[in-house]
């Protein structure tokens, strides 16, 4: 069997986002995506079904900024 692709949303934290996550998440070949968000989104949330109450229960979605600070 072939590996599984690595995919991401960004702007998960978006009507979009979520539902190109769900998506993401019911294909066989897929790995669970990376959730990416903006900088400027909520610091405090850091799991996306945090935000939309329907992932919950699931399994953890994690969020992450775009851009690693290379410092």
């Amino acid at each position: 069997m072939p590996a599984k692709l690595k995919t991401a949303v960004l702007g998960a934290t978006g009507y979009s986002g979520l539902e190109l996550t769900r998506l993401l998440l019911r294909h066989p070949r897929l790995e669970k995506p990376a959730l990416l968000r903006r900088q400027s989104d909520t610091e405090a949330v850091c799991n996306l079904a945090d935000i939309f109450p329907a992932l919950s229960g699931n399994g953890r979605y994690p969020l992450q900024p775009p851009f690693v600070d290379g410092a």
